[in-house]
């Protein structure tokens, strides 16, 4: 089996559980820079949208793009007699157009920029908590109960089947025997309980070619993520696992749930068994058998 080994920093991530609840970095807010390439690449979208649901259905693909080019001075080659007039019309019509978007988009986009900066004003403002991984103690046991109930309740917008407040007591009984076996760390920032991580050795029936530790739960409080509580809290599960020679940390994720995987995904994690489900109150066809043959 693998001995104790060092686990290398993964830098700063948001708050998180297995099967949902995070708030990844690429969530965070950017600085105006970011936000004005974000704004750009947005603003053409809504140019496309727009333009091709108002404008451009009115005067055509091909006389909106010749319009951009028009007020931009590239168009030159208007037709003499009356089509010239009427070119002239349209063009005239569809430039105001092309503005009228562009004014809309250039609003939106300078609203999103002054947000941004806002956001990240008051981010730096705050002076970051304190943080600390401890194993939990007893006394801390219902209130890392009451975040499981928030963690489940969460994990209902991802189909989740399991039930949060009817499951609080066997939750309890459970995480207490998770801290009995030091398989339960709580986050603490500023001393205030922030987040919790349950896990265990896997103990099956089956010899296997490698020791797995299981992460059952992994939550970090809405008001405390992106403070890198969410990696501090992964780490420290891992490392506590590796000096018990376990070899593998395998964890679950909600399919839907693409911001807690990309998360895990960060951290080094690849996809290594997929469950699969259909529901039993409809047949499903199948492909080897017509219609006729049933």
């Amino acid at each position: 089996m693998a001995g104790p080994r060092s686990l290398p920093s993964r830098g700063r991530a948001g708050g998180l559980s297995p099967r949902g609840d995070i708030d990844p970095p690429s969530a965070r807010d950017g600085d105006a820079t970011d936000s004005k390439h974000a704004c750009d690449r947005r603003r053409v979208a809504d140019l496309e949208t727009v333009t091709l649901n108002g404008s451009a259905s009115v005067f055509g693909d091909e006389a909106f793009e010749r319009a951009t080019r028009e007020r931009d001075g590239a168009v030159t080659d208007v037709p003499a007699g009356n089509a010239g007039v009427e070119a002239v019309a349209t063009l005239s019509l569809a430039i105001e157009a092309v503005d009228r978007v562009e004014l809309v988009v250039s609003r939106r986009c300078e609203r999103s920029r002054r947000t941004a900066t806002h956001n990240r004003s008051a981010r730096t403002s705050m002076a970051e908590p304190t943080i600390e991984i401890d194993p939990a103690t007893t006394d801390e046991i219902d209130a890392v109960t009451e975040l499981w109930v928030r963690l489940a309740r969460d994990q209902r917008q991802y189909d989740s089947y399991v039930r949060a407040e009817t499951n609080r007591d066997r939750m309890r009984e459970t995480l207490a025997a998770h801290a009995a076996s030091d398989g339960l760390l709580v986050a603490r920032a500023d001393g205030t309980l922030a987040g919790f991580a349950s896990f265990s050795v896997e103990r099956g029936t089956l010899d296997l070619d490698a020791t797995r530790g299981t992460l059952s739960n992994l939550y970090v409080e809405p008001a405390y993520r992106d403070y890198g509580i969410g990696t501090a809290l992964l780490e420290r599960a891992e490392a506590t696992l590796a000096e018990r020679d376990v070899d593998v940390m395998v964890l679950e994720v909600m399919a839907d749930n693409e911001l807690a995987r990309r998360f895990y995904r960060d951290c080094g994690y690849e996809t290594f068994r997929v469950t699969m489900e259909r529901s039993l109150e409809e047949p499903v066809e199948n492909d080897t058998h017509s219609k006729e043959e049933r």
